[in-house]
């Protein structure tokens, strides 16, 4: 896991200073096959999910019912498919069907040739845990016969429950490298290890920390820098917040809201550069004098910030990584804007 830029982004306000000094999805697993003379129809399972796009509002207790399906062309002739063709019911009322184009699995409608088959998905807006009924019928002929496949919202509710998993593995990964909490589900919701991503954090930390701040001997050591950050991480525990939400679920992206309530260290910088003065005035008699004082200092003073006054919301992109599995995207702009959000610079 690339750690470089989380470490650069928490330390940018530090390295300023001392710079100016010196990624189941749980399906029901029974497949209901229906014939008529010209078409076989097959829901191979279904699921509940969130929509694809934010332009999607969804009310209380209402989810995007997915429903994988396979149908085949039995008739002499071929088969023309179309959207109207395809009707959920709930409860005797006919729901909305949602057209995520963007979708890699979305059925893909037109004309099938005798004896062929063709898999997708459909999406409807529903109410969770209910009832459906999933009826095909050619829409172009009105007294053909139909095809209703009874669909049970209650067998699916597991797959309910995994669509905060990317939000939960975002607030995994952030009580890990932010808060320097545990997280007991953190391998089952990432799939990484804790003490693999912790150990290399710390060696990318100390690393980019003594690049950035133009440390390239021994005037300061890595014990010392990774004791500043630990009781910085102490503070951001006891006072910084962040709370997630799903906004949206693709095939292998989801987007989190975040709302952070970062350490206003906005002035910090009048302290060290007092320590700067000193260095030059010739009070501060190394190097290695003013960086340990400014660890020292920078830690001391950071332990006595307040947080801002108001959150901040951000968008973060977490990556699929498998079943209910998600990894953070360190190379999308939005994850950066997040992490630093937990240290308010100016």
């Amino acid at each position: 896991m690339n750690l470089k830029k989380i470490s650069a982004l928490l330390m940018i306000s530090f390295v300023m200073i001392i710079s100016a000094a010196c990624q189941s999805s749980a399906k029901s697993t029974k497949a209901d096959q229906k014939s008529t003379k010209t078409a076989e129809v097959k829901v191979n399972s279904y699921e509940y999910t969130l929509p694809e796009d934010s332009t999607t509002t969804l009310r209380d207790n209402e989810l995007v019912l997915k429903v994988n399906l396979t149908i085949t062309n039995k008739g002499d002739k071929a088969l023309s498919l179309y959207n109207s063709d395809f009707t959920l019911y709930q409860d005797d009322a006919k729901v909305s069907d949602l057209k995520f184009y963007g979708s890699k699995d979305r059925l893909d409608l037109g004309s099938l040739n005798k004896g062929k088959s063709l898999s997708g998905a459909l999406y409807f807006l529903v109410d969770k845990g209910k009832k459906y009924q999933f009826v095909y019928q050619d829409s172009i002929k009105k007294n053909s016969d139909s095809i209703e496949i009874e669909l049970d919202g209650e067998k699916i509710l597991d797959t309910a429950k995994k669509l905060d998993n990317p939000a939960k593995a975002l607030s995994a990964y952030t009580d890990l490298i932010v808060f320097d909490k545990k997280n007991d589900q953190f391998s089952e919701l990432t799939g990484d290890n804790q003490s693999d991503v912790v150990n290399k954090y710390h060696e990318m930390f100390v690393k980019d920390f003594k690049r950035s701040a133009g440390i390239y001997g021994n005037e300061v050591s890595d014990r010392d820098i990774l004791s500043m950050y630990k009781r910085m991480q102490n503070t951001m525990k006891d006072k910084a917040k962040v709370e997630t939400s799903v906004k949206t679920i693709s095939d292998d992206e989801a987007k989190v809201v975040a709302q952070v309530t970062g350490i206003d260290a906005s002035n910090l910088k009048d302290k060290l550069d007092k320590q700067r003065d000193e260095f030059y005035n010739g009070k501060i008699r190394s190097k290695e004098e003013l960086y340990k004082k400014s660890l020292n200092m920078y830690a001391s003073e950071f332990e006595k910030l307040p947080p801002v006054s108001s959150p901040a919301e951000y968008e973060v992109k977490m990556k699929r990584n498998g079943d209910g599995q998600w990894k953070i995207d360190l190379n999308d702009y939005n994850t950066e804007q997040y992490m630093s959000g937990f240290i308010k610079t100016r």
